[in-house]
């Protein structure tokens, strides 16, 4: 049996754009990654974190922005 590790991707979804997030640190949870880019993103501070999702050989946290939005 052969380990293989999946490489993490974060996804900021503001609206209909979305923007790719390189990952800091391996070792930061998904709250973690979300407050260390909230500096650079402000709408991250009111997001959400969703997943995660697993596609191919990757792990990807979606970040969806909540200002603007109703429900």
């Amino acid at each position: 049996m052969e380990k293989t590790l999946l490489q993490r991707e974060f996804v900021l979804e503001k609206g209909t754009a979305k923007t790719v997030l390189p990952d800091p640190d391996p070792e930061m949870g998904a709250g973690e990654v979300l407050k260390f880019y909230s500096r650079t993103y402000p709408e991250l501070v009111t997001s959400s974190v969703v997943g995660p999702e697993y596609k191919e050989n990757k792990v990807v946290w979606t970040f969806k922005s909540c200002v603007g939005t109703k429900g």
